[in-house]
């Protein structure tokens, strides 16, 4: 399971919204998952992305750093969340700082500053879940409002697009960048080097087509890697574990 969980009987929902069109650049989706009762353990897999968290259910909100390895979500009651993700890089245009120090960690939204300090505080507010999302995403759409795609930005676009044909020499050519001012650029916006970034992306979207039916040999081969025996040895190197257990765990 990634961030996003998954929902397995009927105490259990998750769903995603798309963001408004100012947010498009810097935001995948926001997304929800509620379980009504005590969930079990899950393991979260890198997805590249950092995330903003709401727990409704402990009232306190939190920045997601990226993760370079897999998570393991012990939750101690309830979970009723709501979250911002965004999209490689999107964060560092909110926080305007580098994200690199909160790589596989977090850090309480409040501490961010004043800014920080008000959107964590729609947590506290008791807000019905389409209101919490709309006062979210009005208080990123006021964030960003002078925030411009650049270079870097559009680097981490194509890496998107297409994770498997990244290079970063080429990258850097076409951005009229130094290879080591952008490897450093997207380190410290995605919190990720560029060479780990486009792996995990890579892998997410190979499981993403193995667990929409595609077989593990077919998926492999459209993800860009060499073979299935590829596609193996990256998921356990990123993961620690086979697409085989990986897609099982998510059908469970």
């Amino acid at each position: 399971m990634r961030k996003d969980g998954r929902a397995t009987h009927d105490e259990q929902s998750y769903r995603e919204l798309a963001p408004g069109a100012a947010l498009r650049p810097w935001v995948e989706c926001f997304w929800e998952r509620r379980e009504a009762r005590r969930a079990a353990r899950s393991q979260i897999l890198p997805d590249g992305c950092a995330d903003f968290l709401f727990d409704r259910a402990g009232g306190r909100a939190w920045l997601i750093g990226a993760m370079s390895r897999p998570f393991e979500f012990v939750p101690d009651g309830p979970v009723d969340l709501f979250a911002v993700r965004f999209r490689p890089g999107g964060a560092h245009a909110v926080l305007r700082a580098a994200l690199e120090p909160w790589t596989d960690g977090r850090l309480e939204l409040g501490e961010l500053g004043r800014w920080g300090s008000r959107l964590a505080a729609l947590v506290e507010d008791e807000l019905a879940p389409g209101e919490l999302a709309l006062r979210v995403e009005a208080a990123l759409v006021s964030r960003l409002a002078n925030a411009r795609v650049d270079a870097v930005d559009h680097v981490l676009r194509e890496m998107e697009r297409d994770p498997a044909a990244f290079r970063v020499g080429p990258a850097a050519d076409s951005a009229a960048l130094s290879r080591q001012w952008l490897t450093r650029a997207v380190r410290a916006r995605a919190g990720l080097g560029p060479k780990a970034l486009a792996a995990i992306l890579r892998l997410r979207r190979t499981l993403a087509a193995a667990n929409g039916g595609r077989g593990l040999a077919e998926a492999a081969l459209a993800g860009g890697y060499a073979d299935q025996a590829h596609f193996t040895r990256e998921a356990r190197r990123i993961t620690g574990s086979t697409p085989t257990t990986l897609v099982a765990a998510r059908g469970a």
